[in-house]
């Protein structure tokens, strides 16, 4: 017992992970990952894969429960759990932990053929992840459950592909989970969560997805050849959203501009670049738009709005052919118009936040009745001059006093 607690101190003096170090004490596990624990299992950010995590700020960091060849269990970021594991298993060990991943389909014939220590790396990481939700959950259904050290699970694992001819795998996602996956989603896009219809439609919809996605393998010569794809994460996206896109189309105009989700703060976005383009975007014109860039591919995979922005920059050049060359150089519409906006704001001594882009007179002043470039200063300056504002202005004052005092000085008037 001694000896025991001498490696605990051991490990604990060296240990830097999110909890206090190496422990015995299987109630640990409560006080981790209980109702009240620091960590919780959750999803990806896809939606995909359960994982453990700890709030760290304004960051969610992803932790793994590593389990010592001794017996004592400790909570490691993904870095350290890599290492331990290494550390834990060396020379032989370690071949033999690559082997029985590649068996059970977390590493790649090629890769372990390859000897790719940068995708041992990630099997590990993914192998771990999976263990380490299993234990947690097993542990907190039945308390007597003994943790298993990752290289004994790793052992255990069933085989995905034999040596005996084809074998075939796809994916089967339970209900449960994918009433999580939809969920996290439609929270995600429009800030609610999924209705009951909407959960039991996305199941049905990636059951039968699933059923097509299948993976053959069967060794050719002694070289596994794999044919066939299960679905990605990217699958899983377009299936929620092609679920969601009856309720995301009713949504009125009102409800697209005060919506909190994904999908109006992307409208919200597209009415902001249309301004600095000068193209004045209604709620529904931008949530077309934004609709229409929801392809895979496109704002639906890479959640940018890279093809809308670009169209929008098009309709600009058509808009204003003035200044499409400075368009094209990286330069908006707003960053002209804001010469003309200073100028306008000192003639008509207006403010200047109250000008935009829109306004008739900045308008003339881009468009110069269709000639080249835009309106001079010296031209619009003289426009505003012209405009009853200008006869109201302080400036406007003076200027009338000083040419009165000119004419009476020119008839020996005045002084």
């Amino acid at each position: 017992m001694a000896d025991q607690e001498t490696v605990r101190e051991s490990r604990r003096n060296t240990q830097t992970s999110g909890s206090s170090g190496p422990s015995l004490d299987y109630q640990d596990l409560n006080r981790f990952f209980g109702p009240e624990g620091e960590y919780q299992i959750t999803f990806d950010q896809n939606g995909k894969y359960r994982q453990l995590v700890k709030k760290e700020g304004d960051q969610t960091v992803q932790y793994f429960l590593y389990v010592y060849p001794d017996g004592n269990f400790d909570v490691l970021t993904g870095t350290k759990y890599v290492a331990q594991i290494k550390k834990d298993n060396p020379g032989k060990k370690l071949e033999a932990l690559r082997s029985n991943l590649v068996r059970s389909n977390f590493l790649s014939q090629n890769d372990y053929a390859a000897k790719d220590s940068n995708a041992f790396t990630t099997a590990i990481l993914k192998a771990g992840a999976t263990q380490s939700v299993e234990q947690v959950d097993s542990f907190l259904i039945d308390e007597s459950t003994k943790l298993t050290p990752f290289s004994d699970w790793a052992a255990s694992r069933p085989t995905v592909s034999g040596a005996g001819g084809p074998t075939k795998s796809r994916t089967e996602t339970t209900e449960a989970d994918a009433a999580e996956m939809i969920n996290n989603y439609t929270q995600q896009l429009l800030d609610r969560p999924a209705t009951e219809e909407e959960k039991k439609l996305f199941f049905q919809q990636i059951k039968s997805a699933e059923k097509l996605a299948v993976v053959t393998r069967k060794d050719v010569g002694g070289v596994e050849v794999t044919s066939g794809s299960k679905l990605e994460d990217s699958d899983y996206r377009e299936i929620a959203f092609n679920t969601l896109r009856k309720s995301v189309s009713s949504l009125t105009d009102e409800e697209i501009g005060k919506g909190t989700g994904a999908l109006s703060q992307s409208v919200s976005t597209l009415k902001e670049y249309a301004t600095q383009y000068g193209i004045n975007l209604s709620n529904r014109e931008a949530f077309n738009q934004v609709m229409n860039g929801m392809v895979e591919g496109g704002t639906l995979t890479t959640g940018k709005l890279d093809s809308q922005q670009q169209a929008i920059k098009n309709m600009a050049k058509t808009f204003y052919p003035s200044i499409s060359n400075i368009i094209d150089n990286g330069g908006t519409v707003s960053s002209v118009a804001d010469q003309f906006a200073s100028a306008m704001s000192n003639i008509l001594e207006i403010p200047s936040q109250s000008i935009n882009v829109f306004d008739k007179r900045i308008q003339k002043a881009l468009s110069n009745d269709g000639k080249p470039g835009v309106m001079t200063l010296t031209d619009f300056e003289i426009m505003l001059r012209n405009e009853p504002e200008w006869a109201k202005t302080k400036n406007a004052r003076e200027e009338a006093a000083g040419y009165a005092a000119s004419i009476l000085q020119s008839f020996g008037l005045m002084a």
